[in-house]
């Protein structure tokens, strides 16, 4: 994952994204920059400004004081010790003597050849050795805080900033490494093959540049700190990642790079706390990043869309706008490569994807890795959606739920103290593998949608919240467990009379006895059959059934046949599946796990098609 993530931003760098090794942004603009023009005397002034420039950066600087090279708060570059407020920055002379000394650093430096540059380091260690900036009027306006810079107006260096010169940048990565790489207790530097690279360097233990805004924090690249994971005789504290440090900031910034971007980004699942709060720093989050090895953007239906955010899209948005985006996919999948595509070594293009976690507070855990061609993508993802597919509770239309809107239907199910139920980030990744890789469906799906349409809410037929009705979420996953890769994929997206599997019979037989009950009431049920007895009838239908259909033969039909309410078409549907079940062997004793699952399938697909059908008739 690395090499491939190193050369996503190989391409970064080419394309001016990255920035230099050990530059960040800030949010605070640089306020100030100190004019030095050369002569004698020396002239200086300070011009003030709201610039917003990447700068450099290092993550151990919180609570120590670690100076930058030439650019810096004015504490450090130049002494200030006014705060906003009329406070004093005791630490200021502290802080300047550092950045002093870092400055000389830098002019003995081997990297600083450049002898325009060597001068104007000289130069700038008089001006502040000499404080000569404070006989600037605006002197007293700046504070402890503001971000100062300084530009040498003469040797040719005229416009540019000191800090962003090139051989200032290099010094800045060197002495960086330096720091990364040195071991705490021994300060010891390791030296080894870059894993990434492979080229001999310093190997850092952390990557300066932290992660931003993964799921809620920025968080660090560092190895691992239990035993079982150390390698480069490092002891557990101290192990380092077996990276070099431009390998290292390359990867941190290809990260920022990738969540930064929605159209590479998704979050999948968000732990919640009690009272439904997110908890951030719980290992069960999952985000995804993902891109493709060479961007390439497909025709589809007249649109100009890249492959890769389409696939993901498809996926793992919730919401009525996803039906476009599925119809797109669906397109996608059914037109077959065109010689051209070959041609452009298209359906060999790889398709990328890492999903991400918080590991404690302040670091990354990696919990899956995804690497697969388009060729193979398009079948998988083909067979995904297929076996996902199913008809709408109004048998208006077929499409399969996206993972954020199976999460929801899996995760509303109440627990036994009034909360949301918790559902595994395993098989959040799970359904991810089956989608991409083509592995057969997590293990315990199937259980916890069994367990879920246990709930009233899980037979909910109803939109909710602009999602799916939780029903067809879960009679979707059930039926991606049973036929995933196999044809009844197709041929069980809908009511299928053929099926005579006994536990199917008997879902369809509970859902036409509803059906009975709903036309014999005169107003509306507070309680169906259904809702107190779907548990028994579920497990045990032989037990379970036996006084429901004689209910039906003597209260239910009856009345409709008197009152010519749909009589006809229930009882005909009874005796069929009822015949059926006799041809079956009868009503099972008890259901298994995989037999409920049908048995939850053939309920949804007959209430389905009632409910279709009745709405033809109206």
């Amino acid at each position: 994952m690395l090499n491939e993530i190193a050369e996503l931003a190989r391409s970064l760098e080419n394309e001016g994204t990255l920035l230099p090794v050990g530059f960040s942004p800030y949010r605070e603009p640089l306020k100030w920059v100190v004019h030095i023009k050369p002569g004698n005397p020396l002239s200086v002034y300070l011009e003030k400004t709201e610039t917003a420039r990447p700068r450099p950066y290092s993550a151990k600087r919180t609570s120590g004081i670690i100076p930058y090279p030439l650019v810096d708060e004015a504490a450090y570059a130049l002494g200030v010790d006014r705060e906003t407020g009329g406070g004093s920055d005791r630490r200021a002379a502290a802080k300047h003597a550092a950045f002093l000394k870092l400055l000389q650093k830098i002019q003995l430096s081997p990297i600083v050849q450049d002898t325009a540059l060597k001068e104007a380091l000289n130069v700038l260690q008089k001006t502040l050795s000499q404080q000569l900036f404070r006989n600037d009027p605006r002197f007293p306006e700046i504070l402890s805080k503001d971000w100062v810079a300084f530009m040498f107006e003469g040797a040719g260096l005229e416009g540019q900033l000191l800090f962003e010169r090139e051989e200032i940048k290099q010094f800045w990565a060197e002495h960086l490494s330096r720091e990364v790489a040195a071991h705490k207790k021994t300060s010891l530097v390791s030296h080894g093959t870059c894993s990434v690279c492979n080229h001999h360097a310093q190997l850092v233990r952390i990557a300066p540049t932290k992660v931003k805004k993964l799921s809620g924090g920025d968080r660090q690249l560092m190895s691992l700190n239990a035993s079982a994971f150390i390698s480069f005789a490092s002891d557990s504290s101290d192990a380092h990642l077996g990276v070099c440090l431009r390998c290292a900031e390359h990867i941190s910034q290809t990260l920022n790079y990738l969540i930064q971007d929605e159209r590479h980004r998704k979050t999948l699942l968000l732990a919640l706390q009690a009272g439904g709060k997110v908890n951030y720093d719980s290992p069960a989050n999952q985000v995804a990043v993902f891109w493709q090895k060479s961007p390439h953007e497909g025709d589809i239906d007249g649109q100009e869309i890249e492959l890769s955010t389409l696939s993901v899209a498809a996926l793992m948005e919730s919401g009525p706008e996803v039906e476009a985006t599925l119809n797109l996919l669906q397109s996608f999948l059914e037109t077959p490569w065109s010689p051209k595509d070959y041609a452009l070594g298209i359906p060999d293009n790889r398709f990328f994807l890492a999903v991400l976690s918080p590991n404690g507070k302040g670091r990354i855990a990696l919990r899956e890795w995804i690497a697969v061609t388009l060729n193979d993508l398009k079948d998988r993802l083909k067979a995904y959606l297929q076996a996902l597919k199913l008809r709408s509770p109004d048998g208006s239309a077929s499409r399969p739920p996206t993972i954020p809107e199976i999460v929801v239907a899996l995760r509303n199910a109440q627990d036994r103290k009034g909360g949301l139920a918790e559902i595994s980030p395993n098989l959040v990744r799970g359904l991810l593998r089956t989608a991409y890789l083509g592995t057969p469906p997590p293990p315990g799906l199937l259980e916890a949608a069994i367990k879920r349409l246990r709930s009233p809410r899980g037979r909910e037929m109803q939109v909710i919240k602009r999602q799916p009705p939780p029903f067809q979420v879960l009679a979707a996953v059930l039926k991606l467990a049973l036929y995933y890769g196999k044809k009844e994929a197709e041929t069980m997206e809908h009511l299928n009379p053929l099926h005579l599997d006994p536990a199917y019979l008997c879902g369809r037989l509970l859902a036409v006895l509803e059906e009975a009950q709903r036309r014999a009431a005169t107003g509306k049920l507070n309680t169906t059959l259904v809702d107190r007895f779907y548990g028994a009838a579920a497990t045990g239908p032989a037990a379970a059934f036996a006084p429901l259909v004689k209910l039906a033969h003597t209260a239910h039909l009856p009345k409709l046949r008197r009152e010519n309410r749909g009589y006809r078409q229930l009882e005909e549907l009874l005796t069929d599946i009822m015949t059926k079940l006799e041809a079956a062997g009868g009503f099972p004793h008890t259901l298994s796990l995989m037999a409920q699952a049908q048995f939850a399938l053939g309920f949804y697909h007959q209430r389905a098609a009632l409910a279709a059908r009745s709405k033809t008739e109206e």
